[in-house]
């Protein structure tokens, strides 16, 4: 009988662990969710300046990520980066 109780103390014990360690995976996700909110949208004339420039220099479709000096976009197909410099 020891060793059944044993095993269900392990079980909950477990069971609490991973219970606490997604409630903090999940406040820190939200926390992230409430950072990504600080970023500024892009304006009508960024959007025509990069597609304006990601055409220019023949890519296809791609990520567009925001750096210091502007954006650079990942081509899907080949892998290739192409930086865009903001003016």
């Amino acid at each position: 009988m020891k060793a059944l109780t044993a095993i269900w103390v392990f079980v909950i014990i477990a069971l609490a662990t991973i219970l606490v360690m997604r409630c903090v995976e999940r406040g820190e996700f939200k926390k992230n969710l409430a950072d990504a909110s600080k970023y500024t949208r892009m304006t009508e004339a960024d959007i025509l300046y990069v597609s304006n420039e990601l055409k220019r220099k023949s890519c296809g479709d791609c990520i567009l990520t925001r750096t210091s000096y502007g954006y650079i976009c990942r081509e899907f197909k080949t892998g290739k980066n192409f930086r865009v410099v903001m003016k």
